[in-house]
C-alpha cells in the first residue's frame, strides 16, 4: 500500500496526514483441506488534502499497475477496496 501514498505525495503533491489500511478477506469453506482466499478487501483510511477523485485514482493506480500483490492474486482472488477519506465514507 505504499504505492497509494507515494502517488499521492510525490506525483498528486498532496499532504497525507493519516494513512491506515485493514484487510478483510473470505476464504473458501471447509472441509477443504487448502482454504485459500476467494476475495480480499482493502479498506483505506486516508487523511489528507487531496480530492477524493485523486485519492481514488491513486489507489487504483497502486492495485491494477504498481502493486506486485495485486498482481499475483489477480484472476484467483476477488480484490476490492473501500474508502473513508477525511472521516467521511466514500466508498
Amino acid at each position: 500500500s505504499i504505492d497509494v501514498i507515494l502517488i499521492l505525495e510525490e506525483k498528486g503533491r498532496a499532504v497525507v496526514t493519516g494513512y491506515k489500511v485493514k484487510a478483510t478477506g473470505r476464504r473458501v469453506p471447509p472441509p477443504a483441506t487448502l482454504r485459500p482466499f476467494e476475495s480480499i478487501n482493502l479498506h483505506f483510511e486516508i487523511d489528507t488534502d487531496a480530492s477524493a477523485a485523486k485519492v481514488i485514482r491513486a489507489i487504483e493506480l497502486s492495485l491494477e499497475k504498481y502493486c506486485s500483490v495485486a498482481a499475483m492474486l489477480k484472476g484467483n482472488v476477488e480484490l476490492t477496496y473501500s474508502l473513508t477519506l477525511n472521516g467521511e465514507k466514500i466508498k
